[in-house]
Formats: C-alpha cells, structure tokens, sequence
C-alpha cells in the first residue's frame, strides 16, 4: 500500500507548460503577496530539478533515451530558452542560480554537481552523465543548433546583459555556450557587439571583466584534453569519498583544474600567493579564445575584412594593457591567431607593421617570462617574413648588435629544443640581412630589447 498513492511522474510535455507558467508568473511579477510569490518560486525549483531528474537520471534509475528526446523537443518548441533569458533578471538568488544550471545543461554543457542556496549541499546522485543535449540528435538533427539559427537575435539580449552587474555572469555563462554555434559567431562578429567586448573586459568590476574576457577563449587541442578529463571524472563524481589528483604540463594543471571546477560547480581554494597568478587567470581568459578561435573560416573572414581597427584595438587595450595578465593572454592569443593557415593573409599584413613589431619589442622586455617568450614566438613571424617592408629592415639592421645580445641571454631556465631552435633561426636571419637603399625614418619609435 506503500506507493498506492504515489503520484504520477509528470510527462516532458507537462513538465515544460509548468515550468513556462511559472515563468511567465515571475516575468509579469504582478504577485503583491510575497509569500505566495516564495510558493511559486519553491514550486518552480521542484519542477526544474524534476527536469534534471529526467535527464540524468538518479541513484534508482537512468535516464530514458527517448524521455530525454522528447524533453528536448519540447523545450525548444515553446521558446523555453528565450523565456528563461527574459525571466533571468526578474529571478531570486536561487532560482536564478539553478535555472542557469538548467538552460546551461539543457543547452550545452555536460552536469556535473550543482549547489544552490536552497541546497547547499552537492547532488551527488548523479551516477552516470546523459549525452549532451546540445550534441543529442532528434530524429538526425541537432535540435540546439536548429532554434539558435532561427532565434539569433538572442544574441541581442545577452551581449549587453555584461552593462548589468547583478546578471553579467549569468548572461555571460549561457553567451559563451551559444557561440559554440557558427552562426552566433557570425552575427557577433559582423555586428557593433564585437568593439563592446573591449569595453566589457576594461570593466573596473573584476567579475564582469573576467567573465567577458572568458567569452572568447578556447584552447585549441586542449579543448578535446579537457572534455575528456571531465567526462572521466564525472563518471566517478558520484562517489563523495573519490579524490582527483590533477597534474599536467603541456596544458596546464591550473588551467585545467580551474575548466573541472566550473563544470562540476565547484569552488576553487587557493592561497593568497596564488590568488591572482592562477585563480584570477583560469576565469580572466579560461574562454577568451571562444569568438576568435572556434570557427576558422568565420574568423578568418572577419579578420581579413576588419583587421586594421581590431588590431588596433587589441594593440592598445590589450597587448598594452598595465595588466599583466591581460598583456600574458593577450600575446598567446594573438599568436595563435596568427600562426593559424587559415589566418595567413592578416599574419602577413600584421607582421608588415612596424608600429605591431615595436609592441612585440616592448613585450620582449617585459619582466614576465611568460609574455616574453609568446612575444617571442610573435616576434620571430617578423624577422621570418620574407617580403619585411624597408622599416622593418632597417630596425633590424640598425639594432643588429643589440638584438643578439639580447637573444644570447634569452633562456627559458629549462631544456626546449624547439625553443633554442626557432631562437638560432631568428638570430641568423637577422644577422644575415642586408641594408636596403631606402633608409627607415622611424627608427626613435622602437624601444629595442637591451
């Protein structure tokens, strides 16, 4: 007689009309009694928990393929996700925190463990991790990337959430997993929002800067690294007594443990020393990379057609930024962009200035090995290019002596024969040129490394 009464789980049509209905009730936010606007919010957790439950499954049972299908149908053909970004600003603490979980993992992300103020303390009933509902098929098709192609105009709503300190990260969070789509790309990059992003990440609050840096970054060939240590862990996740033990070097243990915690949800503890060098880094640009990595050919256009301002812009604000962390990502991005093939058109335009060589100069001084040596590896496109304008050549030249020097005391402090080799082939190169006819007139606007 037990579970005579039980009631009746509720099908994924239902559990989206409740949980649209209860947006809806929060968007108007009409209610005057505030007690039984609590009710609802309680009710709207349950309801979206409920949905969690179907998706992952719990320490019972799994989660059912063809459930989880048709949740996902359902969610994208009421528009949930457009209402759920409208109704972000108007949610409680809590609510807002565990609908964000909701849309990040409905939308995109793998589930790790979620804490919320009204459940503070971790599910770890989640035994097993469903398949992304983002990279679910339905009927052989994505069903994400169907609706995000026909609702880009979200992009509108969440890009200037960043002026708003109360949902920044919020907004950020779902922005970042939306530009995993190359139309969302697109759209940002061939609007006005692209220039805001400078704005956004010389915000004076630290968060929203982190957050908005973080909107670009992804690391190639560490992105497949990453994805496949967290699917391992959350595997294991389930099991409150597993320790995980991380350690990396060619990707970086701080980077990587940082990208395990913002999936899992979980809090970093660092001390003060490492505060700023390793727990500001991972969120400052964990994803800085995203808008300007992730779709070649989109980027690629962009660049080539925009090159001049961008460039511009990122000289400036973030290359020349009094940050050091700002300037330490900023130059490795910026050699990866230009060291990708299908960006070889703006490297060759970007390493034929001379006013973007004397940065690069300016960064090999910097007191940061970090910076000097992904300086360096933008320095040598310069001296590699074989068509160097006259300037450039001249500086060269001029500074011959210099130059050698100071790349005879150049070490990294450690054995990198790849390294040691690109260095013997810039010093060469440069020892190797030839003064031309024409003579450089800006000679005074190089700072040379000395």
């Amino acid at each position: 007689m037990k579970g005579l009464f039980k009631s009746k789980p509720r099908t994924p049509a239902e559990l989206v009309r409740q949980v649209r209905d209860l947006l809806i009730y929060a968007d108007r936010n009409t209610e005057p009694r505030e007690t039984k606007r609590q009710e609802k919010m309680c009710e709207l957790h349950k309801l979206i928990l409920e949905m969690r439950t179907t998706l992952y499954g719990d320490d019972r049972s799994e989660p059912i393929t063809e459930t989880c299908a048709q949740l996902t149908l359902e969610f994208f053909k009421a528009d949930m996700l457009r209402l759920l970004i409208n109704c972000l600003p108007k949610l409680d603490l809590g609510a807002l925190e565990l609908v964000l979980s909701f849309v990040l993992d409905i939308y995109l992300l793998h589930i790790g463990n979620h804490d919320t103020p009204d459940n503070p303390q971790a599910r770890q009933d989640a035994a097993h991790v469903v398949a992304n509902l983002q990279r679910q098929r339905v009927n052989s098709r994505l069903i994400a990337s169907d609706y995000i192609e026909q609702n880009v105009d979200l992009v509108d709503i969440l890009v200037p959430g960043y002026e708003d300190s109360d949902i920044a990260l919020s907004y950020g969070a779902i922005l970042r997993d939306c530009i995993r789509h190359q139309v969302v790309a697109r759209y940002i990059l061939e609007s006005e929002h692209v220039k805001n992003f400078f704005d956004y990440i010389q915000s004076p609050n630290f968060d929203i800067a982190s957050d908005a840096a973080s909107t670009f970054k992804v690391e190639y060939g560490q992105e497949a690294v990453i994805q496949f240590v967290i699917e391992a862990i959350q595997a294991e996740a389930f099991n409150p007594k597993t320790l995980f033990l991380i350690g990396s070097y060619t990707i970086g243990k701080e980077r990587l443990f940082l990208e395990v915690a913002r999936v899992l949800r979980k809090k970093v503890y660092v001390t003060a020393a490492k505060l700023c060098p390793h727990g500001c880094v991972g969120p400052f640009f964990s994803r800085y990379r995203e808008l300007l990595t992730r779709h070649k050919s989109t980027v690629a256009d962009f660049l080539s057609r925009n090159s001049q301002w961008f460039f511009q812009e990122y000289n400036s604000r973030l290359l020349e930024s009094p940050n050091y962390i700002t300037r330490r990502h900023a130059v490795k991005l910026l050699g990866d962009m230009l060291l990708d093939r299908t960006n070889s058109s703006v490297m060759v335009r970007y390493v034929s200035s001379l006013d973007n060589m004397r940065i690069l100069m300016n960064l090999l001084r910097d007191s940061n090995k970090t910076i000097q040596l992904n300086a360096f590896h933008v320095f040598k496109l310069f001296v590699a290019n074989q068509n160097k304008p006259s300037e450039i050549v001249s500086i060269l030249i001029t500074n011959r002596s210099k130059f050698l020097r100071f790349f005879d005391d150049f070490k990294l402090g450690k054995d990198d024969e790849e390294f040691e080799a690109d260095k013997a082939q810039v010093v060469l190169e440069i020892a190797m040129l030839e003064p031309r006819n024409d003579p450089c007139a800006a000679l005074d606007k190089c700072d040379i490394p000395s």
